[in-house]
C-alpha cells in the first residue's frame, strides 16, 4: 500500500535488557492480576515467553492496560493466530473489520464496536512496537492502514444509512455521482502516528438526484454521508473516539461547503488557493476506491502542487513559512515539544516538502508522499549536502518513534515530553533507556542536528549578517556603571540630556526580572544594551527612544531567546529601536505582548503595503499550523494574529505610511477576520457536541443559518486601535423541527444562543496576548432586557413596530459581517426595507434633535477653552446626526441613501440626489475626515479627545450652521 522502507529502523528495543522500574511495577502487576481473573484468558497467560513482553506493554502504556482489563477478549484475540508475532497480511485488516462490524446496523452499536476494533488493533501495533518486533516504517504504515480501514467502514455504514431513506445519487445522464475521500498530511503519506488527527477533504463528481422514496440532490446526499462518517469517527462516547477528524484544509476552510464538486475544486485551486495550500496538498491521496482518483490526481492535484519548471515563485512564501516556524520554536512553551519546538519533526518535514515543491515540477521522482523516501532521493540527487539526508533520516526515525511511544502511553495527542518522574521513567523504558537522563541527552542531540540543518539549508527570511564581535566598549562601560565620564560619552553619541538615558538604564538595573536573570541572561543583556544605546542615538529623540526601548527590554528580559535574537540580528534590533522611537503606544504594546517582538524579524514592517487578502492568508496559515493543537492554542493563534496585525498597522501608521482611511479599513478588516474565524471555531465546537441546526420544510431538512451584525464604527469601516465592537446576533427561524441533528440534540435557538455567548467570550477573554476586543450587545432589540440572539422574523417585527428613532439611526450604521450567506443577505434586505418603509416621518426631526440634546447632556465635561471633538456642538456627532436625519427622511424616495453604512458614502449619496447641496456635502465630508484625523492622532499619542477651541473654531461654526439649516434648530 505504501512506499517500501528505505532505511533500517534506527532504534531497536531489547525487551529483556532493562527490568521494569519499581515506580511502574505496581500498576503493571495490578493489571496483570486483573487479567488472570478472566477464566478464558488465564490459561493463555501461562504461555512460555509471554509474561515479559506483556508486563512491558502494561508498564509502558496505561492505555493498553485499560483496554485489556476492560475487554480481556481483546488480548485473547491478539494472542490467537500469532497476530502479535507477525506483520499484517494483505487484506487482513479489512477482513477483520468486516468480521467485527458487519452485523451492527444501528449507529450506537456500530460506533461502540468501531471504537473497540480501533483500540484492539492499536494495542497490537503498540505491542509489536514496544517489544521491538517491527520497524518504525511498519508501525507507521499499519497505523495509517488502520485509520483507512476505520474511515472506509464508517463511510460504508453512513452511505448505507443515508441511501436507505433517500436512495443513491445519479446524474442526469444516469451515471453514479461518486465521492472521493482525500487524506491529507500524515494520513495521505501513510505515516500516521499513534494519536494523530486525520485531515480529510471530500469531493464529489457531478450534480444529480437520488433515486429513493425521499429524493434529495447529490450534494445533500454526500453531505449527509460525510456528516455521519465524521460523527462515527469523531464523536466522543463512553468508549472514547476513533479519530479526531479535521476538515479545515478544504477549500475556503470552515466557511466552505463540507463536500465540493470536482469542477469547483479545480477552480479554487487554480484561482483562489494560497501557496501554503500547495504545501498542504503535497501528501494528498484518495483513500477510498472510486473512479475519480486518477483524474483528481493527474488533472487537478498534481498540476496545482508541482509547477513544470524550477519553481521560483514559491520561494518568498517558503521563506515566510520558515520564518514563522522559527519564531514559534522560540516560544517558551515549545521548549519540550518534539514536533513544534526547535529541532523538531516539523523542521524535517518542512525541509523535505519545501524542496519537493520547488524541485518536484522538473523532477517527477520527487513527487512522492513518503518523507523518508523523499529525503533519500533529495540526497541522491544532490539537492541536500553530503551526509545531510542520512543525518536527518536518523533524527526523524528517532523523533517519530519517540512521538509514537509518547502518545501510545495514554492514547493522547501530545508531542510534549513529560515533566513528571513517572512519565519520564515510563517513556525511558519504552525507548529502551535505563534512565531519563540518557534519553534526554540523545533527544537533545538529534534536535540539535535537525536545528543545525534547518538553519543552514532552508530559505531564510532575510540575509542576516553575522553577529557583531562585541558591543562598543565605551557604551558597555556606561551600561555597567564603570564609566567615569558617562555624561560625556552619551553626549558624544548624540544624547542631549544624558541623565534621561542614565535614569532609563538604572530602571532596568533595579527591575526584579533583571535581578532574577542567570549568568547567561545577564551576559546577553550586557552585550545587547550598548547596541541599543548606539541605535537610539541615531533616532530623532534619542533619550525618550532609549527609555521606551529599555522598558521593552525589561519586559522581555526573562526570555533569553529574544535577547539573543536581538543581539545577533542587527536589523531586527534597529527596527525595535525605531519602532520605540515612533511613540509610547507601540512600545507599550511590545511591553504588554512581548511576542510582538517576533514581528520585528520582518524587514518589511515599516514599509510594506498591507492588504486584507494577505492578512487573511496569514490568519489561515496560523490556524492550519495549530489545527491539531488544543482549543486554547487555536484560540491563542487568533488572538496573536489580531495583536500582531494591529501592531503592524500601527507601525506603518506612525511611520507615515498609511492615510487614516486605509488605517480604518485595515483595522476593520482585521476585526471582521477575527470575528469570522472565531465564529467558525465556536460553531464547529458546538456542532460536534450537539449536531448542526436545521429545520424541515415540505419534508426536506435544510440547514439553519446564523449571522453576526456589526453596528457603529465596525459597520462604518471606521475602527480605531481601541474601538469596541457593537454586535448583534441573528438567525433564520422557519419550518418545523427546529433542532440540531446530533445525538445530544437541542433547540436551534439554544444552539445559537450558545454560539453568540461563546463568540463574545472568545473576543473578550484576556489571554497571554491580552484581550482582543470589548464587545457591546446593547443595540439588540430591547437592549439589555432583550434576547442575546434574535430571529430575523423577530428583528423585522421589532424594527417595524417597536423600534425607537435612535434605533433606526443605529440600523442605518449596521452591516452583516460574518455567518451564513443567506442570513447575511436576508438581514441586508430587512435593513433596507425597514429604513425605507418603517421610519416615522411625522416626528423624525424632533426625535433626532431630542436624542442629540440627550447625548450633549451626557457628554463628559472638558476644561474651559477646550473643544470636545466628538460630543460638542459643531463636532463629529452633529455631522453624523445631520447625515442620519437626511438619509432616514428621504430613504423612501431614494433607496440607495441607505445602501451604505458609512458616513462618507452616505454624504455622497445625499449630494447625488440633491437632498444635500453638493457644496454642503463636501464641507461636511471634509470636516468629518479632519475631525477623525485629529481624534486618531490624539488617541495614538494617548491624549484626550479634546483640543484648544481656537484650533477648530471655524470648522465647528460651519458644522453648527449646517445643523441649523437642515434641522431648523
Amino acid at each position: 500500500m505504501f512506499a517500501a522502507s528505505v532505511h533500517q529502523p534506527s532504534i531497536e528495543v531489547n525487551a529483556d535488557k532493562f527490568p521494569i522500574p519499581e515506580l511502574l511495577r505496581e500498576s503493571a502487576d495490578k493489571a496483570l492480576a486483573a487479567l488472570r481473573e478472566d477464566e478464558a484468558l488465564a490459561p493463555r497467560l501461562e504461555q512460555s515467553g509471554l509474561l515479559a513482553p506483556l508486563t512491558r506493554v502494561l508498564a509502558c502504556s496505561p492505555f493498553a492496560a485499560r483496554s485489556f482489563t476492560r475487554r480481556p477478549e481483546i488480548l485473547d484475540h491478539l494472542l490467537s493466530g500469532d497476530r502479535l508475532g507477525r506483520p499484517l497480511e494483505a487484506g487482513e485488516l479489512a477482513r477483520l473489520a468486516g468480521e467485527a462490524l458487519g452485523e451492527f446496523r444501528q449507529e450506537p452499536s456500530f460506533m461502540r464496536e468501531l471504537r473497540w476494533f480501533r483500540h484492539r488493533e492499536m494495542c497490537r501495533i503498540l505491542w509489536r512496537d514496544l517489544n521491538g518486533l517491527g520497524s518504525l516504517e511498519e508501525s507507521l504504515e499499519e497505523l495509517s492502514e488502520l485509520a483507512e480501514t476505520c474511515i472506509l467502514a464508517a463511510l460504508e455504514f453512513a452511505r448505507a444509512n443515508v441511501a436507505e431513506r433517500h436512495g443513491l445519487p445519479f446524474t442526469a445522464e444516469d451515471e453514479p455521482s461518486e465521492m472521493a475521500v482525500i487524506g491529507m498530511g500524515k494520513l495521505g503519506g501513510g505515516e500516521l502516528n499513534f494519536s494523530s488527527d486525520i485531515d480529510l477533504i471530500f469531493v464529489y463528481s457531478e450534480d444529480g438526484r437520488t433515486d429513493g422514496s425521499v429524493p434529495i440532490d447529490a450534494l445533500r446526499f454526500h453531505t449527509l454521508v460525510c456528516q455521519q462518517l465524521i460523527r462515527a469517527l469523531n464523536q466522543r462516547t463512553v468508549d472514547s473516539f476513533v479519530y479526531r477528524v479535521d476538515t479545515r484544509l478544504r477549500p475556503f476552510g470552515n466557511s466552505g461547503p463540507l463536500v465540493i464538486k470536482t469542477s469547483s475544486l479545480e477552480s479554487y485551486l487554480a484561482r483562489s488557493a494560497r501557496d501554503w495550500e500547495r504545501y498542504a496538498w503535497v501528501k494528498a491521496r484518495v483513500i477510498n476506491p472510486c473512479g475519480m482518483s486518477e483524474a483528481l490526481y493527474g488533472e487537478i492535484m498534481r498540476p496545482f502542487v508541482y509547477r513544470r519548471y524550477l519553481d521560483y515563485s514559491v520561494f518568498e512564501s517558503l521563506r515566510d513559512m520558515k520564518g514563522k516556524i522559527e519564531r514559534e520554536a522560540l516560544r517558551k512553551d515549545k521548549a519540550n515539544d518534539i514536533k513544534l519546538g526547535r529541532g523538531g519533526i516539523r523542521e524535517i518535514e518542512f525541509i523535505t516538502q519545501s524542496m519537493q515543491l520547488v524541485r518536484g515540477g522538473a523532477n517527477p521522482d520527487l513527487r512522492g508522499r513518503s518523507l523518508r523516501g523523499m529525503l533519500a532521493r533529495l540526497g541522491d540527487r544532490g539537492f541536500l549536502g553530503p551526509g545531510t539526508s542520512g543525518e536527518l533520516d536518523r533524527s526523524y526515525c528517532f523523533l517519530r518513534r519517540l512521538e509514537n511511544r509518547l502518545q501510545g502511553m495514554d492514547d493522547r495527542q501530545t508531542q510534549e515530553l513529560p515533566d513528571d518522574d513517572e512519565g519520564r521513567i515510563r517513556l525511558a523504558l519504552a525507548m529502551g533507556h535505563s534512565d531519563w537522563g540518557s534519553l534526554a541527552e540523545k533527544t537533545d542531540s538529534h534536535r540539535e542536528t535537525v536545528a543545525r540543518h534547518f538553519s543552514t539549508i532552508v530559505f531564510r527570511p532575510d540575509d542576516l549578517p553575522e553577529a557583531e564581535s562585541g558591543p562598543p566598549e565605551d557604551l558597555a562601560a556606561v551600561w555597567t556603571g564603570d564609566a567615569e565620564n558617562a555624561d560625556e560619552v552619551l553626549k558624544a553619541y548624540g544624547f542631549p540630556d544624558p541623565q534621561v538615558a542614565l535614569d532609563s538604564m538604572q530602571t532596568v538595573h533595579q527591575a526584579s526580572d533583571y535581578a532574577r536573570l542567570d549568568q547567561t541572561g545577564r551576559k546577553r543583556l550586557d552585550m545587547l544594551i550598548p547596541r541599543l544605546i548606539e541605535a537610539a542615538a541615531r533616532e530623532p529623540e534619542p533619550g525618550p527612544t532609549l527609555a521606551r526601548t529599555l522598558k521593552v527590554i525589561a519586559a522581555i528580559a526573562r526570555r533569553s531567546a529574544y535577547l539573543a535574537l536581538l543581539y545577533e540580528n542587527g536589523p531586527a534590533r534597529d527596527r525595535l529601536v525605531h519602532v520605540c522611537g515612533l511613540g509610547e503606544t507601540l512600545a507599550k504594546q511590545l511591553c504588554s505582548v512581548p511576542a510582538l517582538v517576533d514581528e520585528l524579524l520582518d524587514a518589511r514592517i515599516t514599509q510594506q503595503v498591507m492588504d486584507l487578502e494577505q492578512l487573511e492568508e496569514e490568519l489561515d496559515f496560523r490556524l492550519v499550523r495549530t489545527a491539531n493543537e488544543s482549543e486554547e492554542l487555536r484560540l491563542a493563534a487568533i488572538s496573536e494574529f489580531k495583536q500582531a496585525a494591529a501592531f503592524r498597522v500601527g507601525v506603518l501608521d506612525l511611520a507615515g505610511g498609511l492615510p487614516l482611511m486605509r488605517v480604518s479599513d485595515l483595522l476593520t478588516g482585521i476585526a471582521e477576520l477575527v470575528i469570522d474565524r472565531s465564529l467558525e471555531h465556536v460553531w464547529e465546537e458546538l456542532a460536534e457536541q450537539h449536531g448542526s441546526p436545521g429545520y424541515t420544510v415540505d419534508g426536506e431538512r435544510k440547514p439553519a443559518g446564523f449571522a453576526v451584525i456589526a453596528y457603529g464604527k465596525l459597520a462604518g469601516l471606521e475602527m480605531g486601535y481601541g474601538s469596541d465592537l457593537d454586535l448583534v446576533f441573528v438567525y433564520d427561524a422557519q419550518g418545523e423541527d427546529q433542532v440540531t441533528d446530533g445525538l445530544t440534540s437541542i433547540a436551534n435557538s439554544d444552539f445559537f444562543f450558545r454560539v453568540a455567548r461563546r463568540v463574545i467570550s472568545v473576543l473578550t477573554t484576556r489571554s497571554i496576548t491580552g484581550r482582543m476586543y470589548e464587545v457591546d450587545t446593547r443595540l439588540r432589540p430591547s437592549g439589555r432586557s432583550g434576547m442575546l440572539v434574535s430571529s430575523l422574523q423577530a428583528l423585522d417585527k421589532y424594527q417595524r413596530e417597536s423600534a425607537w428613532t435612535w434605533e433606526h439611526q443605529a440600523l442605518l450604521r449596521s452591516r452583516a459581517i460574518a455567518g451564513a450567506a443567506h442570513v447575511r443577505e436576508a438581514f441586508e434586505e430587512l435593513r433596507v426595507s425597514v429604513l425605507r418603509e418603517s421610519v416615522r416621518h411625522d416626528d423624525l426631526r424632533d426625535q433626532v434633535i431630542e436624542m442629540r440634546r440627550r447625548m450633549l447632556g451626557e457628554a463628559p465635561v472638558v476644561g474651559k477653552g477646550r473643544f470636545d471633538i466628538k460630543h460638542a456642538r459643531g463636532g463629529l456627532q452633529d455631522i453624523e446626526f445631520i447625515v442620519q436625519y437626511l438619509a432616514l427622511n428621504h430613504a423612501h424616495e431614494h433607496p440607495d441613501l441607505v445602501a451604505w453604512p458609512d458616513n462618507v458614502r452616505q454624504l455622497e449619496a445625499l449630494a447625488r440626489h440633491e437632498v444635500l447641496a453638493r457644496e454642503d456635502a463636501d464641507i461636511l465630508t471634509r470636516c468629518y475626515l479632519e475631525y477623525r484625523e485629529i481624534l486618531h492622532h490624539r488617541a495614538l499619542a494617548e491624549r484626550p479627545p479634546h483640543t484648544p477651541a481656537g484650533e477648530v473654531a471655524e470648522r465647528a461654526e460651519t458644522v453648527s450652521g449646517l445643523w441649523r439649516r437642515y434641522l431648523g434648530e
